[in-house]
């Protein structure tokens, strides 16, 4: 699960500069495809070689044509998913310092990872009256608790995010036994995840939460070696790409 400070200090712009890095590569591995099979395999073709060596040759080459469009391809996936978890990171960051805001507004702090939400403590007078301070807490925790689901909405978000994110990383970035590149990889989006599951159930596999992990598979060449997402009071692991400087708030009088 990722937690506030996770999300807080996530460096969006990374993943934002790696999927424009992941297209510029695709974008020249398109070019060298089209270049090989004009300059390379056509002319071969068209040469009037003949015998055993250019029967042996010509699939050789083909496959390195293949092999280009087949990178470019994943490449391209690879993009269109690191680009779909930025913006949906991005989105869920916003919402969260929306919310966090509203809590400071209010008098009120939330806890690093965003698991509480904590009030003031009465007046001296409300506290020594205990009506008024059974009012006044009842009050302030339904209005904690509203915040702390708000907040955990948003993680929720995040932590989905993150997860689709690794889902698709490790089906578009995959190989075969030939060490081929994935000719079918699909990228990021709604109907990318619909074709990605029915490549996985047609290979016999599910696409289920069991099955993902954490964006710590960025960048893809480290997709075999993910590592769960975690929180720093759940695990004392978070994502890879998470980081930044510890933030404070004041110490909590009450807290939910």
């Amino acid at each position: 699960m990722v937690d506030l400070h996770d999300l807080s200090n996530a460096k969006v712009d990374v993943l934002t500069a790696a999927a424009t890095s992941w297209e510029q590569i695709a974008t020249k591995l398109r070019a060298m495809d089209g270049e090989w099979n004009s300059v390379v395999v056509a002319k071969i073709n068209g040469s009037g070689w003949t015998g055993k060596s250019p029967e042996l040759a010509k699939p050789a080459l083909q496959r390195g044509n293949d092999q280009l469009g087949a990178a470019a391809t994943e490449a391209s996936a690879i993009a269109s998913v690191l680009g779909g978890a930025a913006k949906d990171i991005q989105a869920a960051k916003d919402k969260a310092a929306a919310v966090v805001a509203e809590i400071t507004a209010a008098g009120y702090t939330v806890s690093q990872d965003g698991g509480t939400v904590s009030w003031p403590a009465p007046d001296k007078a409300t506290a020594h009256d205990p009506e008024a301070s059974r009012t006044y807490q009842d009050k302030c925790r339904a209005k904690a608790e509203g915040f702390q689901h708000r907040i955990g909405n948003v993680l929720r978000e995040a932590t989905e995010a993150d997860q689709r994110a690794c889902l698709a990383l490790r089906a578009d970035a995959t190989t075969d036994k030939d060490g081929s590149f994935n000719a079918q990889a699909v990228g990021g989006g709604p109907e990318a995840d619909a074709k990605r599951a029915a490549q996985l159930a047609a290979r016999g596999s599910s696409p289920t939460p069991n099955s993902w992990n954490s964006t710590a598979c960025w960048p893809p060449t480290a997709a075999t070696r993910c590592s769960p997402p975690g929180s720093t009071r759940r695990s004392g692991r978070r994502a890879s790409w998470f980081s930044g400087t510890t933030w404070s708030a004041p110490t909590p009088a009450w807290t939910v």
